[in-house]
């Protein structure tokens, strides 16, 4: 089990996995849809209030909004995720290894959860 109070920060260039509070925030945004993660115009505002759709609110953490959405984006669609976001994931302080890391997970959690509709 990871402490309560991790150790200081290693660099990002330096991360290999992720914390026990980024692993739930990539579990959670397992049933996120993918328009949580798309701007809130104000044509969205209207279809929602007719409708009466909820919105999942960002994160106030902005380096783990960045994650939730790397996460939303891998649970629908694997691998194929837009280089910007990537680009956008890396800039929030993870590392090209924490990348491939969560799209493998995801990936296999995908096909395992396929083979058991089967």
């Amino acid at each position: 089990m990871e402490p309560l109070f991790p150790p200081a920060r290693v660099r990002s260039s330096e991360a290999r996995t992720f914390t026990q509070r980024e692993w739930v925030i990539v579990s959670l945004a397992r049933t996120d849809s993918r328009g949580s993660i798309q701007p809130d115009t104000r044509m969205a505002r209207i279809f929602r209030t007719i409708f009466g759709i909820k919105r999942e609110n960002p994160l106030s953490d902005n380096r783990l909004e960045a994650l939730r959405r790397m996460a939303v984006l891998s649970w629908h669609d694997g691998y194929n995720v837009a280089p910007s976001e990537i680009l956008a994931f890396l800039e929030a302080g993870y590392s090209e290894r924490q990348y491939e890391l969560l799209a493998e997970r995801i990936v296999a959690a995908r096909a395992d959860r396929r083979g058991k509709n089967r």
